[in-house]
């Protein structure tokens, strides 16, 4: 449920693109002419810019466009707005989803002053509000507050409203890696981060499960 964009939403991470890439903003045959290592590489780059205020678009810079033809909206205003009868879904979250998208974010403590701060930014107008339903406490980190939030604002809501729309089969998934997987991603150590349940739904690395995660796995290839 991340946000698409604009045309003129793209206007500048397009141009900043096209920099990167050595060509004239809007010289469709240059671009097609870089290659895909080339554009990657260009957009790895983009991304460590400012091109755009909207918070969410930092962990999804590259989403299709709003063109009036294929994509006509928003996903959550087509969802709440639209007047056909929608497909049942399955969808659900992870307990802690949003620990691996913080912790990448901020690899330092949030500290008590500078958490008003990422909450201002974030939500601005709103700010207060969300001041007043996640306060700040006295700990030296504050991202475990941070990742609470994320997981309610951007995946149990919005799960939330789709249900409200159509039938809808939901799940919250929280049972954590029970082998070493994380590798450099140690603050997922214990935690049921993003995609954590991939390996239990496609039983993709049995030989390391312990008894636990072999239960888990097979319950859920045979609900």
């Amino acid at each position: 449920f991340f946000e698409f964009r604009t045309y003129e939403q793209y206007i500048t991470p397009a141009t900043l693109l096209a920099e990167a890439l050595h060509c004239a903003i809007g010289d469709i045959s240059c671009l097609r002419k870089a290659s895909y290592q080339d554009i990657a590489a260009a957009q790895i780059k983009v991304n460590t810019m400012l091109p755009s205020l909207e918070f969410l678009l930092f962990f999804q810079p590259w989403v299709p466009v709003i063109d009036n033809t294929i994509v006509k909206d928003h996903l959550m205003e087509i969802v709440k707005n639209t007047s056909f009868p929608l497909k049942p879904l399955v969808n659900g979250t992870l307990t802690e989803e949003a620990i691996f998208y913080v912790y990448e974010a901020w690899v330092k403590p949030i500290t008590l002053s500078f958490y008003p701060e990422i909450i201002l930014f974030t939500f601005r107008a709103n700010a207060f509000k969300m001041m007043e339903r996640y306060p700040p406490i006295e700990v030296d980190d504050l991202r475990p507050l941070k990742c609470q939030m994320a997981i309610q604002w951007v995946l149990a809501c919005l799960t939330r409203i789709y249900a409200r729309q159509a039938a809808s089969y939901s799940h919250v998934f929280g049972f954590p890696l029970d082998f070493d997987g994380w590798e450099n991603e140690t603050f997922c150590d214990h935690h049921v981060c993003h995609a954590g349940e991939l390996p239990y739904t496609f039983e993709s690395v049995w030989v390391n499960f312990a008894d636990a995660g072999k239960r888990v796995a097979m319950s859920m290839a045979t609900y």
